[in-house]
C-alpha cells in the first residue's frame, strides 16, 4: 500500500509540474522543475536501489531451493544454489559508472553462476537433493527475505512520514 501511494505522490508531481509548464514557459522554471524532478528520482532509487535488488535476488534464491525440493525424486538432479553474497557484491559494482578511463569496470555479467552442492548423503540414482538441508536453507532464505521486505517498508514509511512533514 505505501508504494502506491508514493508512486500516486510521483505522478502527482509530475501533472503539477507539466501543468506548470504549460501556464509559465520561462526556462528558469522549466529547469528548476527538472531539477526537482531529478533529486526525487535520485532519492528513490537511493532508497529502492540496494534493497530491491536484495529482494530479487532472495526470490531468485528461493526459487532455486523450491524447484531442488521439486526435483527431488528425480534421477540425476543436480541440487543447484546461488552465492548470494558473490551476487549481491556484482549488483553492488554494476551500479558504480566510470568516471576515469583506468577505473576497473564494474558491469554485470547477465550469466548466473549456479553452485552445485556435493551431497552428505549419495544417492544411489545420482540425484544431490537432500531434502532436510534443502527445507532447512529454504526456511533461512524465507526470514531473510521477509526482513529484507519489512526492511523496505521501514524506509518507504519514512519516506511517508518525511513528505507528510512529520
Amino acid at each position: 500500500m505505501g508504494f502506491w501511494n508514493l508512486a500516486r505522490c510521483l505522478l502527482s508531481t509530475q501533472a503539477n509540474a507539466a501543468d506548470s509548464i504549460q501556464k509559465n514557459k520561462s526556462a528558469a522554471t522549466i529547469i528548476t522543475l527538472a531539477r526537482t524532478a531529478n533529486r526525487v528520482m535520485d532519492a528513490l532509487n537511493d532508497i529502492f536501489g540496494t534493497t530491491a535488488k536484495a529482494l530479487d535476488l532472495r526470490s531468485k534464491r528461493m526459487e532455486l531451493i523450491s524447484s531442488n525440493i521439486a526435483n527431488a525424486d528425480v534421477a540425476g538432479y543436480k541440487s543447484k544454489d546461488i552465492d548470494f553474497r558473490k551476487l549481491m557484491s556484482k549488483e553492488m559494482t554494476g551500479v558504480l559508472n566510470n568516471t576515469h578511463a583506468k577505473h576497473l569496470g564494474g558491469a554485470v555479467s547477465g550469466k548466473t553462476d549456479y553452485i552445485y552442492r556435493v551431497p552428505v548423503n549419495p544417492s544411489e540414482n545420482g540425484n544431490t537433493v537432500e531434502m532436510n538441508y534443502e527445507q532447512a536453507q529454504f526456511g533461512r532464505e524465507a526470514t531473510r527475505y521477509a526482513a529484507t521486505l519489512q526492511f523496505l517498508e521501514s524506509r518507504v514509511g519514512g519516506l511517508r512520514r518525511a513528505l507528510r512533514g512529520e
